[in-house]
């Protein structure tokens, strides 16, 4: 009798992500010691909670200092929330336990997008054996993400997203808008998921919006009534590198973003936010608005594919098609390319990169903008679609 591999699942995802995490780990361990960007973790820390930071340079060590409540006004390159700020200061800036408490989230993320869909009226095999086979393909973006480039803050993010449809597809209103509130605090682009407070209906949806706004105001208000100028961090902070899609649109390579650029991602994704909502197809906005925020980022790596294979596999969740063809494509367009050449492939060409994360995140776009939930779905249990008519 063969092994239940769609039974074991949670088993099989645990053990993939072991492998992987491990690999990853002893490679960074000579590479990149500190983790690929912890050093912004670990200085964000300490502006935000001391005022000062040690920069380590070749010959001598000098201390920056001013933080607190101007840290985004006064260092716009730190793009990290507060929450995962204090992360890292409650575990002492520890590069190794932050790769540990990356890898920890993974499975209660896995088991609320599971959960979040069967709650909802998914056809449970269908379920399993999409958690199976896209949490295989999301193993590696997450791997990567926690255990080279130790970066918390998207792991958080995905994590509270999770939480969220999970309260969504349960009827809390409340615990929507707190996880909603904390994916903010957590990274501030995450400003595209708050649409989904508008999913519940009625005092359901006037609970999760109030939830949300003033969770999101505890957070962030202070640092903008400290210094306003904090409302100018949200810029770009990073030039235009050889593998963005802007490079296929015309931008040269080195050219700092222009400012408007972020009003533009956050425009395109209330766009396709507004049109998934008025066709009820709540569980593809934040996929659909991570995707339209990443077509137009002058900057790409590789840790950026662990949130949009997420959001992408719960959509799939509820797809009414066979397999995973969300998940794929965005492991295709956002992971393949970025996390593994020069060790298991050899990389492709800048060029070649820039075009095809062009055209996959669109054709991403277009498949989710399509998208058709399970028939069988029992309605009763899910939120009414969204009316936005007048």
């Amino acid at each position: 009798m063969g092994v239940d591999w769609v039974r074991r699942r949670h088993v099989v995802l645990i053990g993939w992500l072991a492998c992987c995490w491990t690999w990853l780990l002893v490679h960074a361990a000579t590479d990149v010691p500190d983790g690929a960007d912890w050093l912004w973790f670990r200085k964000g820390a300490q502006w935000l909670f001391t005022g000062q930071a040690l920069e380590k340079h070749k010959y001598l060590n000098v201390v920056r200092t001013g933080g607190g409540l101007h840290l985004y006004a006064l260092h716009p390159e730190v793009q990290i929330g507060p929450l995962s700020l204090t992360v890292t200061a409650l575990i002492g800036a520890s590069t190794y336990l932050a790769a540990i408490l990356g890898g920890l989230l993974f499975l209660p993320t896995i088991r609320l997008l599971e959960s979040a869909a069967l709650h909802r009226g998914m056809q449970p095999d269908a379920v399993h054996k999409k958690v199976l086979a896209g949490g295989l393909l999301l193993v590696p973006a997450w791997a990567w993400a926690c255990a080279w480039w130790r970066h918390l803050d998207d792991l958080l993010v995905v994590f509270f997203a999770a939480l969220a449809f999970w309260a969504i597809a349960t009827r809390r209103p409340v615990l929507t808008g707190v996880a909603l509130a904390a994916a903010v605090a957590a990274k501030p682009t995450a400003l595209v998921l708050l649409p989904l407070a508008l999913v519940l209906v009625g005092a359901e949806r006037r609970r999760a919006v109030a939830a949300a706004v003033v969770g999101c105001c505890l957070v962030w208000l202070p640092f903008v009534i400290a210094d306003p100028r904090t409302l100018k961090a949200g810029a770009p902070q990073v030039p235009v590198t050889m593998r963005s899609p802007l490079v296929s649109l015309g931008f040269t390579f080195g050219d700092h973003a222009p400012s408007f650029l972020r009003i533009g991602q956050l425009a395109f994704a209330a766009l396709l936010t507004v049109a998934l909502l008025r066709r009820g197809h709540w569980w593809s906005v934040p996929a659909a608005a991570f995707a339209a925020r990443l077509l137009f980022d002058p900057g790409m790596f590789s840790y950026y594919g662990v949130s949009l294979v997420a959001l992408a596999l719960f959509a799939d969740l509820q797809s009414s098609g066979k397999g995973v063809p969300r998940t794929a494509l965005s492991w295709l367009v956002m992971v393949a390319p970025f996390a593994y050449p020069r060790m298991l492939w050899p990389p492709l060409p800048d060029s070649w990169v820039s075009a095809g994360v062009l055209v996959g995140l669109t054709l991403l776009i277009l498949v989710l903008t399509m998208d058709r939930p399970w028939p069988s779905a029992r309605r009763a249990r899910e939120p009414e679609p969204l009316a936005l008519t007048a």
